[in-house]
């Protein structure tokens, strides 16, 4: 059996930019209030999602309560146009999820979604301490994946699908959500997940 890797933010969720777009449009007026800048949020988010800074630590300096805050601001992630259709692949793929973001939103989004349920593994950067274009963050889904034959990379970033394909032999998918990231240009692209019908319609 051939497996797919999907990635969250881009792929299975509308907004490919975590921090820099969904953030300020729903925490935006909080952040002005607190005297809280983009940058100074941008600076936490990468070390958060890698699970070297504490949730604490990122939520710092805004009034209220962190689970609220949290849940207001990983409530607003809205699940792509097809993904219908990517539940249906689970009676001929191995699926699983490789994504970059913190163990404790990625966690509740598994909870919400039942993601579980669908994909197996599901690997997040803020629980594993490694953020993708980082290789080890993909064998850690391999292992997890056991014995497959091909496996697919559905990824916003060229510059992860770049080091999934050049590094580790997996079949890239650009998901162009996104303008390139990288040099890098794989030969399977799609604009939308129904787009995967294309490519796996054999």
């Amino acid at each position: 059996m051939d497996a797919i890797l999907f990635d969250w933010m881009g792929v299975l969720f509308k907004d490919p930019d975590v921090i820099g777009t969904v953030f300020p449009r729903i925490l935006g007026q909080e952040m002005q209030r607190c005297g809280l800048s983009m940058e100074k949020m941008c600076a936490r988010y990468y070390p958060y999602s890698e699970g070297k800074l504490s949730r604490e630590a990122f939520w710092r300096g805004f009034d209220g309560n962190i689970e609220d805050l949290e849940r207001e601001y990983v409530d607003s992630f809205q699940l792509n146009e097809g993904y219908e259709y990517v539940s249906g692949l689970q009676r001929r793929f191995k699926l699983g999820i490789v994504s970059n973001l913190p163990a404790e939103w990625g966690n509740y989004l598994i909870e919400k979604y039942r993601f579980s349920d669908l994909f197996n593994p599901i690997v997040v950067s803020g629980s594993v301490r490694r953020r993708k274009p980082d290789p080890e963050i993909y064998r850690i889904a391999l292992r997890g994946l056991g014995v497959v034959n091909r496996v697919y990379v559905v990824d916003d970033k060229t510059s992860n699908l770049r080091v999934a394909e050049d590094e580790l032999g997996l079949t890239a998918i650009w998901m162009r959500s996104q303008p390139a990231n990288s040099d890098f240009v794989p030969r399977l692209q799609i604009d939308r997940l129904t787009d995967l019908k294309g490519i796996f319609s054999a």
